[in-house]
């Protein structure tokens, strides 16, 4: 089974493809299933049941939280909760009977209490706007804990959708997978990764599709100034010479 993890559509404030236009790009692609997990918002779940029916592609319900500690994905669950605690949040996805997955742990987290990561239950050690350095660190904490893994593109844009595939083997009777037989697939980790970083430019531009969406002008004007001194920068490295 191929698999997209990760996916904004325009649910999110920092995304702008459609629910309906992943869905039929993933049937383009030969991509058997998608989690989409939109920012704080379980409104979308309708809408993606009935185009993944539509185009024959299997959607797992899923929700990107914003917590105090940083950022938390509940797969498999049924509704969306009102908390910025971490720890209620993972204590709710499992009261759901879902899996809570902790995406890009290096990146935008604060230091969580080793307590806490032992109750998630999957850690994502590929996304695609990381470095390469927050990757094999993520790698290195789901080693330390014992979780199983997952990759994710955490795509804002098409373009983006392919940055990682993942491949999963599992499927003990040949039958069509069931929720339960779903759930036990994550958890015994896909066979096979296939990866690629994204850029800083995509990194921007969603940033500036939130700025407009949440019509925040200085969110823009520094977007704006951080541009111009990265351009400045590496128009200066590039014309300096070395002595």
């Amino acid at each position: 089974m191929k698999l997209l993890f990760h996916i904004h559509s325009s649910h999110s404030f920092d995304a702008v493809m459609s629910v309906s236009s992943i869905l039929r790009k993933c049937r383009k692609l030969g991509i058997d299933g998608v989690v989409i997990c939109d920012h704080n918002t379980f409104a979308n779940q309708k809408e993606i049941t009935e185009y993944g029916r539509k185009f024959d592609v299997l959607t797992i319900p899923a929700i990107e939280y914003a917590t105090e500690l940083g950022d938390i994905i509940g797969l498999f669950v049924n509704r969306q909760i009102n908390s910025r605690d971490m720890g209620r949040i993972i204590e709710s996805i499992k009261e759901q009977d879902g899996l809570s997955v902790l995406p890009h742990p290096l990146k935008n987290h604060h230091k969580l209490p080793r307590k806490l990561l032992e109750q998630i239950d999957i850690i994502e050690v590929y996304n695609s706007r990381c470095s390469e350095k927050q990757n094999e660190s993520a790698q290195l904490l789901a080693e330390d804990i014992g979780k199983p893994t997952i990759a994710g593109s955490d795509a804002h844009f098409f373009w983006e959708l392919q940055n990682a595939i993942v491949e999963f083997a599992y499927n003990p009777s040949g039958r069509e997978l069931n929720g339960k037989d779903m759930k036990q697939m994550f958890l015994q980790s896909p066979a096979n990764y296939r990866c690629r970083e994204s850029s800083l430019v995509n990194i921007f531009l969603s940033q500036l599709v939130k700025a407009v969406k949440l019509k925040n002008p200085n969110l823009i004007i520094s977007l704006v100034i951080n541009l111009i001194l990265g351009l400045k920068r590496k128009v200066f490295m590039k014309t300096a010479k070395p002595e």
